[in-house]
């Protein structure tokens, strides 16, 4: 038996309920999971579609002192007023790992107004791996 969802979780995985895929079932759900997609899409990867994203993974391996979290957050914040509107970031914060310079710790405050929904996000973005968090 299926139920209803509003998109796909991602990465996707079969789930008897759902039916071919497991689904996400609330807005604030969606929600999450778009700011992710947008955040670690390279532009040039949606086919049809080669502006979106901010890929992230391109900042890693900028130099120490050439890793610039105002464009960073600048390119976030227009991705997000672009593609999904509904959403409005309150707070970006972009940290370094002490250890690994190569590692990048992002906490995304949001809020979505239509359901009265303060959330967070929280990434991190390390060189190495290609199943990020």
């Amino acid at each position: 038996m299926s139920s209803y969802g509003f998109s796909p979780k991602l990465p996707l995985k079969y789930d008897d309920t759902d039916g071919p895929y497991l689904s996400l079932k609330t807005i604030k759900d969606v929600g999450k999971q778009n700011l992710k997609m947008i955040i670690l899409t390279n532009p040039g990867e949606r086919v049809m579609d080669p502006t979106f994203g901010v890929g992230i993974s391109r900042y890693l391996f900028n130099q120490e002192g050439f890793f610039d979290t105002g464009i960073i957050e600048q390119n976030i914040l227009s991705q997000v007023a672009k593609y999904i509107p509904y959403v409005n970031i309150t707070n970006i914060q972009i940290e370094s790992d002490e250890l690994n310079n190569n590692t990048k710790r992002l906490k995304i405050s949001y809020f979505i107004p239509s359901f009265a929904s303060k959330e967070v996000l929280y990434l991190d973005v390390d060189s190495n791996d290609t199943d990020f968090i």
